[in-house]
């Protein structure tokens, strides 16, 4: 109200230039809104929304079943939603999906309030896709090159003093993770993202893999790390939803060289597999 009052009585001071400068940048402003109210009803229909940035990758081999992506190196807002801890207590499965679900709401609004300028510059970064959710329980948000100006990349917010970040229901903190280039292979999928879902592409994704002698970029007898990307609002049908999930691969030239290390290594914080979760070879 008062800046209201302050820009009424600016507009006072020269009536017949600024009231129809600010009237034509209030019609500007209202266009936009306008046109992406307009832009995100058409993409209710559509397979990955348009208008928004996302990684850059080449597709190295494109199957019917998945495709070879090889993805340059970016940067994301990632903040922790999950434990990624599993149970045999059906009573304690449930209670974790639901406080994973509840994280994950939380997550998302995290990152989001970063993205549009709870961040130490005040800055709108702007949505990007996909979100990306880890099988270690990080959620993602992509940042664009484009957004980041003189190579310095805004800082979150400290965290509220008041939230309690020693529980796992509770999406706190956001931190700025540098992704190394990779190899990918993707599957695509749709309708909704379910733990399910998810458990059953990923094994349609490694038996097609293994049919193919496409070789897995992680520790023999390891747990398989995996990501999912969403690229869709809530809003959008779920018939056209894209979804993907990706687990690292080496390359054919690397496979054939037993002397290349795996680069795996490079990717420590893109498929990190926790000591617990190693099978026992010897079993």
């Amino acid at each position: 109200m008062q800046k209201n009052l302050e820009d009424l009585q600016d507009d006072l001071t020269d009536p017949i230039n600024k009231i129809p400068a600010r009237l034509e940048k209030q019609r500007g402003m209202l266009e936009k809104q306008r046109d992406e109210v307009l832009q995100e009803a058409r993409n209710v229909f559509l397979e990955k929304p348009e208008g928004l940035e996302e990684p850059s990758y080449t597709i190295v081999q494109s199957l019917d079943l998945y495709e070879i992506r090889q993805y340059d190196a970016y940067t994301v807002a990632s903040t922790r939603t999950s434990s990624a801890s599993n149970t045999d207590d059906d009573i304690n499965v449930n209670v974790n999906v639901i406080d994973d679900g509840m994280a994950a709401g939380s997550g998302f609004n995290t990152l989001a309030s970063y993205i549009f300028g709870a961040n130490d510059e005040n800055k709108n970064l702007g949505m990007t896709m996909p979100v990306t959710q880890t099988s270690s329980g990080d959620m993602r948000f992509y940042i664009s090159p484009k957004t980041i100006e003189d190579g310095r990349i805004p800082q979150p917010q400290e965290p509220d003093d008041n939230i309690d970040t020693t529980t796992t229901t509770v999406a706190s903190t956001v931190e700025i993770v540098p992704i190394p280039s990779a190899l990918l292979a993707v599957r695509t999928f749709r309708g909704f993202v379910t733990d399910g879902e998810v458990a059953r592409q990923k094994d349609t994704l490694l038996q097609a893999l293994e049919m193919d002698g496409i070789e897995l970029d992680v520790a023999h007898g390891a747990i398989v790390p995996h990501v999912v990307f969403q690229y869709n609002s809530p809003l959008t049908l779920p018939m056209v939803r894209c979804n993907e999930i990706g687990v690292a691969v080496r390359s054919s030239d690397n496979s054939d060289n037993d002397d290349s290390p795996p680069t795996s290594e490079s990717l420590k914080k893109e498929w990190t597999v926790d000591d617990d979760d190693e099978v026992d070879g010897s079993k």
